[in-house]
């Protein structure tokens, strides 16, 4: 089993400590690989060509794509015109076995095929179209954090970091076992806590979820509820509008054929109404039966309420005729006039003719000679006795 190489990149944006990128190196590619490490360590002393240190540190990221990729490794020029492999000048393609399939991939950069020196970049997106051209060979296993950050500082002409946030490698190397051991530890705790936040999260996504669909079954049950009551309203509203037109359709014969309480209202105040105006003449009506008695005129009786016999009814001699009077004897011999029928229904006549006033005088009268009359039969009663 091959062993696994990694290396760490300790990075600064503008002066200030922005974190380390670690990177684990592909045994597929050891000539690429093996290059990339040794500057990294820095172990391999000057370069051939440029007298430099072949050393990554220090060394500038000189160019930024944001949604593409971050390039450096220029280690003699800074301006990605320089650089060198610890082989010599450039270097041989080595294979196209890894491709460009994700973010944070590591690949050598060059100037066309088989020019591989010491520059490098690193993917912030798939870059498929770069398969064939670029030899991949590592990856970032951490620090895609330090990775995004270093995509979004601002640039200037030919996509280079603007002087006040110049991206540096401020140290580099390749992590030991025991390093190794602590960044993998670490890497499984942070890898546990991602676990246990993604668990927290979901576990809150689930209960507002739950929160939510017991909302809306709430306010289907008040939309239901809502909606029952205005039917309900409707239909009594329909109900109602529907007796008013039997109502008003109905016929008095069928009003009269119904209960008094399933009568319109209108129709049981008429009806109470008439009983109440029916009732009132009735009592007048026995009120003036009482009072003014008989059709016998009052004017026979005297003011003591005893019969007048002495006088006989007034008629006026224009219109007596034959026939009208006759002369008869009452049983103490004493002659007497008799009234005919037809003189007593001229005198009905006439009194029925009179004004409202009069006859309301002549029931008084009436009245009080009944009461005299009344008074003095049982005082002769006593008398008697």
């Amino acid at each position: 089993m091959e062993k696994e190489v990694r290396v760490y990149l300790d990075v600064s944006i503008g002066g200030s400590r922005a974190g380390r990128i670690v990177i684990q190196l592909y045994p597929g590619v050891p000539k690429t690989t093996e290059n990339f490490r040794s500057l990294c360590t820095g172990e391999r002393g000057l370069g051939r060509t440029t007298r430099k240190p072949l050393h990554y540190k220090k060394v500038p990221f000189h160019r930024i794509i944001k949604g593409f990729m971050l390039q450096g490794g220029d280690f003699s020029n800074r301006d990605g015109t320089g650089g060198e492999s610890i082989y010599g000048a450039r270097f041989a393609d080595e294979n196209f076995r890894y491709r460009h399939t994700k973010a944070g991939l590591l690949s050598m950069a060059n100037a066309g095929k088989n020019t591989n020196g010491s520059q490098f970049f690193i993917t912030t997106v798939p870059t498929p179209h770069l398969d064939g051209k670029h030899v991949v060979f590592g990856e970032v296993i951490q620090g895609m954090d330090v990775v995004m950050k270093m995509e979004n500082v601002e640039t200037v002409a030919n996509n280079k970091p603007a002087p006040m946030q110049a991206v540096v490698i401020e140290d580099c190397g390749e992590e030991s076992e025991s390093e190794s051991d602590s960044s993998s530890d670490e890497k499984e705790k942070t890898m546990k806590r991602l676990k246990k936040e993604k668990k927290k999260l979901k576990k809150q996504e689930r209960k507002e979820k739950k929160r939510e669909k017991k909302e809306k079954k709430r306010a289907k049950k008040e939309a239901k509820r809502e909606k029952k009551r205005r039917r309900d309203e409707s239909d009594d509203d329909k109900n109602n509008k529907k007796h008013r037109h039997e109502d008003r359709g109905r016929s008095r014969s069928q009003e009269r054929d119904l209960p008094m309480n399933h009568r319109s209202g209108v129709e049981r105040g008429e009806r109470r109404e008439k009983v109440r105006s029916l009732s009132h003449s009735r009592s007048r009506s026995r009120e003036h039966t009482r009072y003014s008695g008989t059709r016998s005129n009052h004017h026979d009786y005297d003011r003591h309420g005893r019969r007048n016999t002495s006088r006989s009814p007034t008629i006026s001699r224009s219109s007596r005729s034959v026939g009208d009077t006759h002369r008869d004897r009452d049983d103490g011999g004493n002659s007497r006039t008799r009234r005919s029928s037809r003189d007593y229904h001229s005198r009905d006549k006439r009194s029925r003719s009179r004004s409202g006033s009069q006859t309301r005088i002549n029931q008084a009268r009436s009245r009080d000679g009944h009461e005299r009359r009344r008074s003095s039969r049982s005082g002769r009663r006593s008398t008697h006795r």
